[in-house]
């Protein structure tokens, strides 16, 4: 009998370590980024979002996937970009549908009233999965940050500390891209 209460006890404590965020999509920050797709669609503006997201999420491997485009929109890099250009303010320069796919931490702006903002975090174990299969591909010895499970780890908690504040979901959040 002990023996299965101390496996109990380390399956559940196993369980909590993994546990991941989770999202409700009727929260109204989903509301507030619908309604604000819509009044641009109104408007006759053009889709300028950015995606923020952290290292290691899929940015650049989606962007290259889908050879820069995707349902009509531009995909942009947010890596290809330096200096005062290197912010969300960028999309501003384009008269059609853009996207710029970057890390949540580096922008400058997260307000502009022409962009419309949301975040991409996959969930635990979606990118374990990714840094197995890269570190597969490059090898064990490669520990570089793209592949550092600790280091993507430490910067999507710094991500989802962007989108959950004070016990409360503040930006929109996606869990794939």
């Amino acid at each position: 009998m002990l023996p299965l209460l101390c496996w109990l006890l380390l399956a559940g404590h196993a369980a909590a370590a993994e546990a991941d965020y989770t999202y409700n999509v009727s929260d109204p920050v989903y509301t507030k980024l619908t309604d604000q797709l819509q009044r641009l669609k109104r408007q006759r503006k053009p889709l300028r979002l950015k995606v923020n997201s952290h290292t290691g999420a899929g940015k650049t491997y989606f962007i290259r996937h889908h050879d820069a485009k995707y349902l009509g929109c531009r995909l942009l890099d947010f890596d290809d970009f330096e200096g005062a250009n290197r912010s969300s303010a960028l999309l501003l320069a384009y008269d059609a549908c853009a996207v710029l796919l970057g890390s949540a931490h580096l922008d400058k702006h997260s307000s502009l009233p022409d962009v419309a903002y949301v975040f991409v975090v996959p969930f635990l174990k979606d990118i374990r999965r990714n840094v197995a299969k890269r570190n597969e591909a490059v090898g064990d010895k490669h520990h570089e940050r793209w592949s550092n499970e600790t280091y993507i780890l430490k910067k999507r908690e710094q991500t989802l500390g962007k989108v959950f504040r004070g016990g409360r979901q503040r930006s929109p959040v996606l869990s794939s891209f």
